[in-house]
C-alpha cells in the first residue's frame, strides 16, 4: 500500500470515528430531551445517560438550541418564499397600472397597497402606534389619595401632599407641556 493510499485510508477512518461520535452525541441529546419532556430531573437524566448533572443540562440545552435554530431557519425560508410570491403578485398588478380602464387601475392600486401592507407586516416594518398622553399621571399617583384630594387635584392641579417640593410633583404645568411639545422634547 502506497503512502497516499494509507493517508486516504486513515482519513476515512478518522471521518468515520468523527461521524460516529457526532451520531452518539446527537443520540444522547435526543435521549436527554426525551427524558426531560417525560418530567425527569437533570439528576435522573445524568444517571440514566452516565454523565454528570451539568452535562445533562448542557445536552438538553444544546438540543433545544438546535431545534430552535432549525425552526428559525424554516421560518426564514417561509418568509423568503412569501416575499417571492408577493413579488410575483406585484409584477402582475403593475401591468394593471398601464391599463386604459380607470377601474382596472384603481383595483390594481388597491391591491398593491394591500400587498405592500402585508409585506410590511411580514417584515415587521410597521411599528405599533404609541399613545402619548401628556399631563396625565399614572394610576400609581392616585393610590392613597382621598376622594377630596383627588377632586382638588382634578380641579386645581394641586398635589395633595403639599410637603413635596414642586419639582417632585408628577403632573407638570400645562404651559410646560405645551412648550415641550412645541420644541419637540419631552419633559419628565
Amino acid at each position: 500500500m502506497s503512502k497516499a493510499q494509507r493517508k486516504t485510508s486513515n482519513d476515512r477512518r478518522a471521518t468515520h470515528r468523527s461521524n460516529a461520535r457526532a451520531f452518539a452525541s446527537l443520540d444522547r441529546r435526543a435521549k436527554a430531551v426525551e427524558l426531560r419532556l417525560a418530567g425527569a430531573s437533570y439528576r435522573r437524566i445524568a444517571t440514566q445517560l452516565g454523565v454528570n448533572v451539568s452535562n445533562a443540562f448542557r445536552l438538553v440545552q444544546r438540543a433545544l438550541a438546535d431545534a430552535h435554530r432549525l425552526v428559525r431557519e424554516d421560518a426564514d425560508r417561509l418568509v423568503q418564499l412569501e416575499l417571492m410570491r408577493m413579488d410575483r403578485c406585484v409584477q402582475k398588478l403593475e401591468r394593471g397600472l398601464n391599463s386604459r380602464d380607470d377601474e382596472t387601475v384603481a383595483r390594481a392600486v388597491r391591491e398593491l397597497v394591500r400587498v405592500s401592507a402585508s409585506r410590511r407586516r411580514l417584515l415587521g416594518l410597521d411599528q405599533p402606534a404609541q399613545l402619548h398622553v401628556a399631563g396625565v399621571p399614572t394610576a400609581g399617583v392616585f393610590i392613597g389619595w382621598s376622594d377630596e384630594d383627588l377632586e382638588r387635584f382634578v380641579k386645581t392641579g394641586e398635589h395633595p401632599d403639599r410637603r413635596l417640593p414642586p419639582q417632585a410633583i408628577l403632573l407638570p404645568k400645562l404651559e410646560e407641556l405645551d412648550q415641550a411639545d412645541n420644541q419637540g422634547t419631552e419633559k419628565p
